[in-house]
């Protein structure tokens, strides 16, 4: 049976993955305009700015940037990630939005660099958020990951996410790129067997191929064990997932349990019974 596990998108996914909208600092392929840059800090001019990718892609290549949506005297809402881009410098990139940070194309760092992103800086209700083509994907597990504050551990894969996680439940981590968990063969049980309490990072990254067989009378099931009211899994896509569960078994594809945070998240797959 091929399953889509409802309930996973956050409805402020919806509008805010759209596109750009009046207000807003958008990264794409046209020219650069009401921008200024000093000393790699990038500010709007007015309200409705454009930073084209390219342009973007040379600064970093030279020196770090930071982008933000207030100017002087000035105040845009958002930013928008329109167009893919990517560095291999160490130079690093900072996004400072009032209120969201959407993420609509491919964002490659390619080397050791530092990422820092900020929301609601000076706004409410933002969210750090990928579209559907959206991406972030650190090649260097030493980069820096900074997201409101908080620093983030590293992961590439499943296996290295339940280690960390089993170590500390409280910690921060991130999926830095897309993973083929085919080659893991079948995990039974949960793969991370551990309530979270800390914060899962997607960053619009995809695992696919997942396959997890539970036992009958198995009162749980996702990949996840628990996410406590602490926790969160934000931006994590599984794609392909393959679940096989006891005749009584109760399950979920995210996660077995949450009274926590589930935002913009989302599983495909198949399950079966009686195992």
């Amino acid at each position: 049976m091929r399953a889509i596990w409802p309930g996973l998108i956050s409805p402020l996914f919806i509008g805010l993955a759209l596109g750009p909208a009046l207000g807003d600092v958008v990264i794409s392929t046209s020219p650069t305009q009401n921008i200024g840059c000093s000393s790699g800090v990038c500010v709007p001019t007015a309200v409705d700015a454009v930073f084209n990718s390219n342009d973007l892609q040379n600064m970093l290549a030279a020196s770090n940037v930071s982008i933000s949506t207030t100017g002087s005297g000035v105040q845009a809402n958002n930013i928008v990630v329109a167009s893919k881009f990517s560095w291999k410098a160490s130079n690093g990139l900072t996004l400072d939005a009032y209120d969201s940070i959407t993420v609509n194309a491919p964002v490659t760092v390619k080397g050791k660099s530092s990422v820092t992103v900020n929301t609601n800086d000076g706004g409410t209700g933002g969210v750090f958020v990928f579209g559907p083509q959206g991406r972030m994907d650190i090649r260097n597990l030493a980069t820096n990951l900074v997201i409101n504050g908080a620093s983030f551990v590293l992961v590439n894969s499943v296996s290295s996410l339940a280690s960390a996680v089993t170590v500390n439940t409280a910690g921060n981590y991130a999926l830095t790129t897309n993973y083929d968990a085919s080659g893991d063969g079948t995990y039974y049980g949960m793969p991370i067997a551990t309530e979270v309490s800390g914060n899962v990072q997607g960053l619009g990254n995809t695992i696919s191929n997942l396959s997890v067989r539970f036992a009958r009378m198995n009162k749980l099931g996702g990949v996840i064990y628990d996410v406590s009211s602490t926790g969160s899994i934000q931006n994590l896509r599984l794609v392909n997932e393959r679940t096989q569960i006891g005749k009584q078994a109760g399950w979920g594809g995210l996660t077995g349990g949450n009274v926590g945070l589930l935002f913009n998240d989302s599983v495909t797959g198949t399950f079966k019974t009686n195992c």
